[in-house]
């Protein structure tokens, strides 16, 4: 018995022990870091989502101010790359669309001719779970 007490090491109950504290401390770490990475990805879409909203309301405007009657649009027609151009976009999601409504039109100084249109774009991902919306009064 004398012979154990004097070699040096650890016991298996205090490697055990060692091991579950790694395992207590680790785990949400872990868990953290997983989320983390799933939260990036998720802001990055709707990042992108914005940034494609975006790009196709100036890209509207700029096409009503040459031709007004541009601004008709099919209801359920997915507008994603009618209005911006596909080769500048790696995109986050591969499902994005967007709907496009020309609403309210207006008559401001009254004199019986359209003056401006409500345009909203919707931009819809992860199976039309996910959405953001941009309207913007167009002038013509």
């Amino acid at each position: 018995m004398q012979r154990f007490r004097e070699e040096k090491g650890f016991t298996l109950i205090e490697v055990l022990i060692t091991l579950l504290i790694i395992g207590v401390v680790f785990t949400p770490l872990l868990v953290y870091f997983n989320n983390s990475v799933v939260y990036t990805s998720e802001a990055g879409k709707r990042s992108q989502a914005i940034k494609l909203a975006n790009n196709t309301m100036e890209n509207i405007r700029l096409a009503a101010s040459r031709d007004w009657s541009e601004l008709d649009f099919e209801a359920k027609k997915n507008y994603l790359f009618v209005y911006i151009d596909k080769a500048k976009y790696s995109l986050l999601a591969n499902d994005y669309i967007i709907n496009l409504e020309a609403s309210a039109s207006l008559d401001l100084d009254e004199d019986g001719n359209e003056d401006g249109k409500l345009v909203t774009v919707k931009v819809f991902w992860d199976n039309k779970k996910k959405s953001i919306e941009l309207s913007s009064l167009v002038m013509k």
